[in-house]
């Protein structure tokens, strides 16, 4: 299922696809969420991470968030964070580097 995510959004990071970072980001979410649904869960639903962290009930939008909790990705420069001037609504554009981390 990641892997299916991970080459969904690698295959819009073209100028063409008229994305941002904030956008992949959406589109990984949005695929993560299907895939846990056709493996079974119910993302409608609170669940309880009590086995974890006692006394704690998240909604699986939530619950997303404490598994994917970093962006989708960042731009790179000479080093791996050395971009930090470029906004994540940027579109992007040929010739940028960035990384996808589902």
């Amino acid at each position: 299922m990641i892997l299916g995510v991970e080459r969904s959004c690698v295959s819009l990071c073209r100028e063409d696809a008229n994305m941002s970072l904030d956008k992949l980001h959406g589109v990984a979410e949005n695929n993560l969420k299907d895939g846990l649904k056709s493996l079974g869960f119910d993302m409608s639903k609170h669940v309880s991470l009590a086995m974890y962290t006692p006394c704690v009930m998240l909604t699986f939008s939530e619950g997303l968030e404490a598994l994917f909790p970093h962006h989708l990705g960042h731009y790179i420069g000479l080093a791996v964070h050395d971009a930090p001037g470029y906004s994540r609504t940027g579109k992007l554009k040929k010739g940028q580097c960035i990384t996808i981390e589902p």
